[in-house]
C-alpha cells in the first residue's frame, strides 16, 4: 500500500510524500488557528465545518507556493 502511494506521488511530481503530509499539516494548522481567532475580532462565531472547509481549501491552493 505504501508503494502505491509513493508511485502515485512520484507521478504527481512529489518525490517525498511524508514531506507533503507534514507540510500540508503545518499549513492547515496555521489556517485553522487564523480562522478561529479572526471571528473573535469581528464578533460573530464561525461554525467548525466552515473553518475546516476554509483551512482545507486554502491548503490545497497555497501548497504549490
Amino acid at each position: 500500500m505504501v508503494d502505491t502511494f509513493q508511485k502515485a506521488f512520484q507521478v504527481a511530481g512529489v518525490p517525498d510524500w511524508s514531506f507533503l503530509i507534514s507540510f500540508s499539516g503545518l499549513i492547515m494548522t496555521r489556517l485553522i488557528v487564523m480562522s478561529s481567532i479572526i471571528p473573535f475580532l469581528v464578533g460573530k462565531p464561525v461554525p467548525n465545518m466552515v473553518r475546516m472547509g476554509f483551512a482545507v481549501t486554502m491548503t490545497v491552493f497555497l501548497y504549490p507556493f
